[in-house]
């Protein structure tokens, strides 16, 4: 009989396959310590492998690493994904230690996969848009960009529920590099990004990209040929209205004419963008269903320091953030962040 190898263990977390894998390293999905929560392991490169980086190169991979975690410690919301664990762990391949950064598991991949996978209703696309504009408002309240905000960067779970991952671009608004040109997916880009001065609004126009493509199965808004970014901004300059198939509805078009503004003086803001009738009704309807924060493992409260960077979890100290419901109500942030509330405050006609 053919003997069974022992199962791969990692810092006490059991691997069960791997899920993925890029430039940056493997995903791979395991069971929590716990015995009880699935989850995936981030394990990042020591360095890339089949190129040598420049000391400035390899600065600002380290760089990247870091802001990525930073962000992940510090992020509390029901529409980021869930940061569980960190820690270094030696390869048995290698001498190298290998930082892994474990997440909440989505059962249901990514958006880009999920959407491919599965036509999307017109209720089942701005559901999900809701979701994603929450999370981004989480974020620009506190004066933090994406800015690489796409389908595959946008995690999937149960009930057409969507999460916002990938943070290793993130920035906060007036730091040094945050006006960096050549960051994020050029399909994506807002057509301001191209002359490097730009905004947290460069998110609402990528939410609007991504809304159009749930609801055309995968297009983009701008019929456009080009080889550079350089030329496919000027070419969405020169059209500026985008193309309107008959499946997008007179209610959808007139969200997206508002989010694909190429003038960003003109283009809603993510606040505002929650605030249209459109994503208003299902902001009522996210606090009506009241939906728990998962109950599985939490992560550790702890720092991090090695040779190459350091963390220092953030204190937290958020602004509050609102939104303005049909009768002119407030709804602060921990009403929607789904935290005990009292309904009773709410008519049913504002329900």
């Amino acid at each position: 009989m053919e003997q069974q190898s022992a199962p791969e263990i990692i810092n006490g977390y059991q691997i069960i396959r791997r899920i993925g894998e890029g430039t940056y390293g493997k995903v791979k999905q395991a069971m929590h310590p716990n015995g009880r929560d699935l989850c995936a392991i981030k394990i990042y490169k020591q360095k890339y492998q089949r190129q040598q980086l420049t000391k400035e190169e390899e600065q600002e991979r380290l760089q990247k690493l870091s802001t990525e975690l930073d962000f992940l410690m510090s992020a509390d919301s029901p529409y980021i994904i869930n940061f569980l664990d960190f820690f270094l762990h030696k390869c048995c391949d290698t001498n190298f230690e290998r930082l892994c950064i474990v997440l909440e598991y989505a059962p249901l991949s990514n958006l880009h996969d999920y959407m491919h996978s599965s036509p999307l209703s017109e209720e089942d696309a701005l559901r999900i848009f809701t979701h994603v504009s929450l999370g981004l408002d989480w974020m620009h309240s506190r004066g933090i960009a994406h800015r690489d905000l796409k389908p595959a960067n946008i995690l999937m779970f149960e009930g057409k529920r969507a999460k916002l991952g990938d943070f290793g671009t993130v920035r906060d608004v007036g730091t040094e590099d945050y006006r960096t040109v050549e960051v994020g997916t050029k399909r994506y880009r807002a057509p301001e990004q191209v002359a490097g001065g730009y905004d947290v609004k460069v998110d609402v126009w990528a939410s609007g990209i991504v809304l159009y493509e749930m609801l055309t199965g995968g297009r983009h808004p701008y019929k456009v040929e080009y080889q550079s970014f350089a030329e496919y901004a000027d070419s969405i300059k020169y059209i500026q209205e985008p193309y309107f198939p008959d499946i997008i509805t007179d209610n959808c078009k007139v969200l997206l004419q508002q989010i694909l503004q190429v003038d960003p003086s003109k283009r809603l803001s993510i606040k505002e963008v929650l605030q249209l009738p459109q994503i208003n009704s299902l902001v009522v309807s996210e606090i009506k269903d009241n939906m728990s924060i998962s109950k599985g493992a939490k992560a550790p409260n702890k720092d991090f320091e090695n040779d190459n960077f350091a963390i220092r979890k953030r204190p937290q100290s958020p602004p509050p953030i609102e939104i303005i419901i049909e009768n002119n109500q407030k709804l602060h942030q921990q009403d929607y962040e789904f935290k005990e509330m009292d309904e009773s405050i709410y008519t049913e006609s504002e329900i």
